[in-house]
């Protein structure tokens, strides 16, 4: 099975800055109740303590604001989105076709999106899902590594979970997934290496012609399944 990771694009000539990381960014100065980046983060963070009633929260990103020269693609980027859990805006087509398919746990959070304090006429929305756990990894074939020099890695494969967590290893070259991973997702986010899609999901985000995003086959880490 072939997976391939999705990342945000950096190309200016596709997402119209040359910062390579955000077309957007959140104004907590704007919200109807005003709050800050810290504030913010805690509010999630305590929120992730009771699942069921995080989904069930009335949450809405009031002002999200583009960049001056940003242009308007189907997946946006925001700045520091791992931080939340919230990891890219996605408009109705994306929607739409992430209905299509198997995607991982998640939630979806209105955003309403201003370009030149004009309120951007579609319907947009915060992607939010958390990292799977460690205990997918299948710790005796999957490979960790470290830098030593500049091109010289030092690689190392873990007994165990157990052992990992005593002295963890935070770069990925192999990743193998045991039958604790559902392999029916077309979209799951690993606590290494970042969101990985299905080929089906590929095929489909290629023919529509989705901007905003590179879609790479899974190097560094490849991704890989432990059984049948």
């Amino acid at each position: 099975m072939k997976f391939y990771i999705l990342r945000n694009s950096s190309d200016p000539k596709i997402i119209g800055v040359r910062n390579g990381i955000m077309q957007a960014k959140i104004r907590y100065d704007k919200f109807s109740s005003p709050t800050t980046e810290k504030d913010y983060l805690s509010y999630f963070k305590e929120l992730r303590k009771d699942a069921e009633a995080f989904t069930k929260k009335d949450i809405c990103f009031e002002y999200i604001e583009m960049l001056k020269t940003a242009k308007l693609t189907d997946i946006i980027s925001y700045g520091v989105q791992y931080l939340s859990d919230n990891h890219f805006i996605i408009n109705q087509k994306v929607k739409d076709i992430f209905d299509q398919f198997t995607i991982q746990e998640h939630i979806l959070f209105p955003v309403k999106l201003y370009s030149n304090e004009d309120l951007l006429k579609g319907n947009y929305y915060m992607f939010n899902c958390k990292y799977l756990p460690f205990d997918i990894f299948d710790f005796s074939k999957t490979i960790f590594f470290k830098w030593h020099e500049v091109y010289e890695r030092e690689y190392k494969i873990f007994k165990s979970l157990e052992e990992f967590n005593t002295n963890r290893w935070l770069q990925i070259e192999k990743v193998y997934l045991n039958e604790k991973f559902n392999s029916k997702l077309d979209l799951f986010l690993l606590p290494l290496g970042g969101i990985f899609v299905s080929q089906k999901l590929f095929n489909k985000l290629f023919l529509e012609k989705i901007t905003g995003i590179n879609l790479l086959p899974s190097y560094d880490p490849e991704v890989n399944l432990a059984f049948p």
